[in-house]
């Protein structure tokens, strides 16, 4: 039988039961077919031949994780983007990282990737967004760029359902059910809840 690999991201344990850490995933059949060429990428970005890398100590840090995105990425996508495989926010991404984000983003279930743009917003792990954090995860992936602050506020107005100025994973999952098209906006560049999810 052939064995499956999982993930599991982030090592935070959220005090409030929130997204800090998604659930584990199976690496897909897809993502395991796309492993020598993503080894082939990350082996060039650390200049090393892949027979030569330790691909469970291997990490990268956000200017190599740059060359590893496409150019045409803004500095702030980058940025976000980097959040995104950063789940523990350690500032660099092990292969393992890397590889349960790819598989998440790929065959995640809407619940995993939901839970994956949590913790990417979630900067501190706490397992509660703040206001600062949103207008962070706004500067960095929103679609709407014209007026970021009135933005933000529209949107943890309708989040943050008990007035306690945070918002808990089941806030933000219940934002992302009623709005989807907002949400889908505020998010921009993280087109992750697209495509193939079960």
């Amino acid at each position: 039988s052939k064995k499956e690999n999982h993930c599991v991201m982030g090592n935070k344990t959220s005090k409030k039961g929130g997204g800090g850490s998604a659930s584990p995933a199976v690496i897909s059949g897809r993502v395991e077919q796309a492993i020598p060429d993503l080894q082939q990428d990350w082996a060039k970005v650390k200049g090393k031949p892949v027979n030569k890398i330790n691909w469970k100590k291997t990490t990268i840090d956000r200017k190599e994780f740059a060359q590893l995105m496409d150019s045409s990425f803004s500095g702030d996508e980058i940025d976000g983007l980097f959040q995104l495989y950063d789940p523990n926010h350690d500032g660099t991404i092990t292969w393992s990282e890397y590889i349960c984000v790819i598989s998440l983003i790929l065959d995640g279930t809407l619940e995993e990737r939901i839970k994956l743009i949590f913790n990417c917003f979630d900067e501190d792990g706490d397992g509660e967004l703040t206001k600062a954090e949103f207008t962070t995860a706004a500067k960095r992936f929103s679609s709407n760029s014209t007026n970021i602050d009135s933005l933000v506020d529209s949107v943890f107005a309708v989040c943050d359902l008990n007035g306690d100025g945070k918002v808990t994973y089941s806030e933000f999952v219940a934002w992302q059910m009623t709005h989807p098209e907002e949400f889908k906006s505020f998010t921009g560049s993280v087109h992750i809840l697209e495509g193939d999810a079960q």
